[in-house]
């Protein structure tokens, strides 16, 4: 009996804008990832002064026309997509929009927004303190897909647990019915 998924799960995309559908695939895939701790890979993005080097981009040579087009019904997209090319922060998983979501797609169409949400949240004042926030919170988002990954892992291994005992007390079901049948039948065979 193969296990049912941690989350409801539906043969279409119904979830409302903003929110996707829930793909076991695409969880299995992201915990190996994690838990595996694979190399950084796909196409870095640079930004500000800095040039870039070999397989890196700078953000202002990256045209949006360039982009793939990821319609939200697609999401999430496996991890092996062509379409993914850009570096994430998580190690082995690539992006297909250079700051975009670990699941595909372009990510927030508040972008401008929410950094500057950002940087009035933390009182930022300058770009060094920019990039160390970005890094505090990055390794914050790290931590939490983490243990995301490990709940989720802790969740199937319990699963299967329970799966495997159903199991067996269903042949033990089997057995005793089958004994309760033989004891009539002998019962009958006597009287």
């Amino acid at each position: 009996m193969a296990p049912a998924p941690l989350t409801p799960q539906e043969d279409t995309n119904d979830a409302p804008k903003g929110e996707l559908r829930y793909d076991e695939t695409f969880e299995r895939d992201l915990a190996r990832v994690v838990g595996n701790r694979l190399p950084a890979d796909g196409i870095r993005v640079v930004y500000g002064e800095e040039k870039p080097g070999d397989n890196e981009v700078h953000i202002m040579n990256v045209r949006p026309q360039d982009l793939p087009d990821v319609p939200h019904e697609e999401l999430p997209l496996p991890l092996d997509d062509p379409r993914r090319k850009f570096r994430s922060p998580v190690p082995g998983v690539k992006l297909t929009h250079p700051g975009g979501l670990l699941e595909g797609g372009p990510g927030s169409d508040h972008d401008a927004e929410d950094a500057q949400k950002f940087i009035d949240h933390f009182q930022i004042r300058s770009n060094e303190e920019l990039r160390q926030r970005i890094s505090e919170q990055t390794d914050i988002a790290m931590e939490e897909l983490k243990n995301r990954v490990n709940a989720r892992q802790a969740a199937v291994e319990n699963n299967e647990k329970v799966d495997n005992e159903l199991a067996q007390r269903e042949m033990e079901v089997k057995i005793l019915q089958k004994m309760k049948d033989k004891a009539k039948e002998k019962k009958r065979g006597t009287a």
